[in-house]
């Protein structure tokens, strides 16, 4: 009788995979000799196995290219809301003095949440600008930039990056600013918990001033 049959065969332990798939399983009695033979008609393909869950959680030097890739590509000249283009060593020493929170899916970085002490962007004039507008508690840190990738977007992300940090920088105030044009962020923020707290202009834009306890 005829059979149907799938199995499924690891070449490595990470991605690489093979699947193998018996199309047809035939057996025949032989009656005269009381032997069965079998017949096996078999097709193979090789696919790699990719894992499509977003995972979220602290940033190493391996993901600074996709971090930076990401900020690029969501610049303000390029049609995005991000007010700043941070370098590579400014980037990397910030993830080395608090916790910068990444996104990643199928080897990619989907999305970043920066943080930085008050003291570390002192020097850019939107922090500066900012920090005129509401002073926060001594010890309070700068929430961002934050940006998730624009297929990643409405899927909660923002709010998972948050979450992830806060289990970091617990019972600290983050302080942030975000565009006032920018609806979508500052309804996302709003649902976080925080609560707009100054507001203040920055090259022609109008920037709402957003703080939070962790």
């Amino acid at each position: 009788m005829p059979a149907f049959a799938l199995a499924r065969a690891a070449y490595k332990p990470d991605v690489q995979f093979v699947e193998v798939q018996i199309l047809k399983l035939l057996s025949c009695t032989n009656l005269l000799a009381g032997t069965v033979e079998v017949v096996i008609y078999i097709t193979s393909r090789d696919s790699r196995m990719t894992n499509h869950e977003t995972v979220v959680g602290r940033a190493n030097e391996a993901d600074l290219d996709g971090i930076l890739a990401l900020q690029e590509a969501n610049q303000m000249a390029r049609g995005g809301l991000l007010s700043a283009n941070l370098p590579r060593d400014r980037v990397a020493a910030m993830m080395q003095e608090m916790p910068l929170i990444v996104a990643r899916r199928d080897g990619r970085i989907t999305g970043f949440l920066m943080t930085t002490t008050r003291g570390m962007n002192a020097d850019l004039p939107i922090v500066q600008a900012m920090f005129a507008a509401y002073h926060g508690t001594p010890d309070a840190y700068v929430y961002g930039p934050i940006c998730v990738g624009e297929e990643e977007r409405g899927k909660g992300l923002a709010q998972r990056m948050f979450a992830v940090l806060r289990d970091f920088e617990q019972r600290r105030e983050g302080v942030l600013f975000i565009r006032k044009d920018n609806g979508p962020s500052l309804r996302a923020h709003l649902k976080m918990g925080m609560k707009e707290v100054a507001c203040f202009p920055f090259n022609g834009f109008d920037f709402a001033v957003y703080s939070y306890i962790g």
